[in-house]
């Protein structure tokens, strides 16, 4: 954290001699000094807001800072001079400072948090510089721009529970139509925000292995916006498709609802899905007859056609000892799944094919199906992957 300000506050000190140039207004926030033009300014503050989660005023190693916090400073005694907000780390800066001005900061908590003790521990660069109203009890000098100033506020949650929720799914949108087919699995590790419709953060978390999320106890008073982080590698479905609320994605184009979210006094948890579609970059796959034709291709894949069907997969869909190279064989009602199930299988531990699904997804998908009962989505998942093109020679 410290290291990078630095670099930021050296670039501004040196702005004239080295042509750093003013660029870094542009990456803190979008902070405005009212006083004069830039290039004759050299004083810097900054450093960062972070989420005390043990309370004990002091950045500990694992805390995280709090994007999306409100930063004023005034001249002492005097109108104000610059505001910005801190970016998705919790860093913030001012920089092009006029250091003959004493400068008084103040921060502003988002709904449902407090400021934490401050001056704690006896380190300067790891305590919490600010009082109970989010102002420095202060002036900053900055003592004719000899070093930069680091100016620090710890965030504490208020404890003050309220009754409203949001939460439900990341799911893997496999044909991309914006609508949860069964057998489309949920996505797990994603990066979901909650801010209020003002833009102040409330909350981050991860999706869990079925790629479910939840924020409680939210202040239903207050009108909030959901907004997911995309994984490399993904975009996002297209919003509100089909009619139907609880089986759409409500993500936008920049991951986050289009609409504020109202909690209705609390009647009811609010649902908020994501569908995530692979990136299509020139996907291939083989069908399952061209397997079931070339076995010298299975070499290779970690697979042999007597490996039992259920066993490998991990779920029942045979309920028997079927072999992989006998479900090839199991074209019908109830095995279309299995049919297409091992092609996926091959075609993604294939080193040869550029495959839609890892390993680990195609298992998900089979036995998402199974859990489900839909085993007809879950054909069409892997039906339509495996007719990408096959680039392994055919003999």
């Amino acid at each position: 954290m410290r290291q990078h300000l630095r670099y930021l506050l050296l670039c501004s000190l040196a702005a004239v001699a080295a042509g750093c140039g003013n660029s870094d207004k542009d990456n803190n926030g979008g902070s405005s000094n009212a006083l004069s033009p830039a290039a004759e300014l050299c004083g810097s503050i900054g450093d960062k807001v972070w989420l005390d989660e043990n309370g004990n005023g002091i950045q500990d190693g694992t805390e995280p800072g709090v994007p999306g916090v409100t930063v004023e400073a005034e001249v002492c005694g005097g109108s104000l001079a610059a505001t910005t907000t801190t970016d998705a780390n919790g860093n913030y800066l001012f920089d092009n400072l006029d250091d003959s001005v004493s400068y008084r900061l103040c921060f502003f908590a988002p709904p449902g948090y407090a400021w934490t003790v401050p001056n704690q521990g006896g380190v300067e660069q790891t305590d919490s510089d600010v009082m109970a109203d989010g102002c420095l009890n202060a002036c900053v000098i900055l003592s004719d721009c000899k070093a930069p100033r680091y100016v620090d506020a710890g965030l504490v949650r208020t404890g003050e529970e309220g009754c409203g929720s949001i939460g439900d799914r990341v799911w893997l949108d496999g044909n991309c139509d914006g609508i949860q087919d069964g057998g489309e699995g949920g996505v797990s590790g994603v990066t979901v925000n909650l801010e209020t419709c003002a833009g102040a953060f409330v909350g981050s978390t991860v999706t869990d292995g079925n790629g479910n999320y939840l924020f409680d106890n939210l202040d239903d008073s207050v009108d909030y916006r959901v907004c997911f982080v995309l994984p490399a590698g993904y975009t996002f479905a297209p919003a509100n498709q089909g009619g139907v609320e609880g089986n759409d994605s409500d993500a936008g184009p920049d991951g986050c609802t289009a609409d504020c979210i109202d909690l209705n006094d609390c009647k009811e948890p609010r649902y908020v899905d994501a569908g995530l579609c692979r990136e299509e970059d020139e996907a291939e796959g083989c069908t399952p007859g061209f397997w079931k034709n070339h076995l010298n291709h299975w070499a290779g894949t970690g697979y042999s056609p007597d490996d039992e069907f259920d066993a490998v997969f991990g779920c029942d869909l045979f309920g028997d000892d079927t072999t992989l190279g006998e479900a090839l064989n199991s074209q019908g009602t109830l095995k279309n799944l299995g049919y297409h199930g091992v092609a996926a299988l091959l075609n993604a531990a294939s080193g040869g094919v550029d495959y839609k699904y890892s390993v680990s997804e195609v298992m998900d998908i089979v036995c998402d199906a199974v859990a489900s009962g839909d085993l007809e989505g879950g054909k069409n998942l892997l039906a339509g992957a495996n007719e990408a093109g096959c680039p392994l020679s055919g003999k």
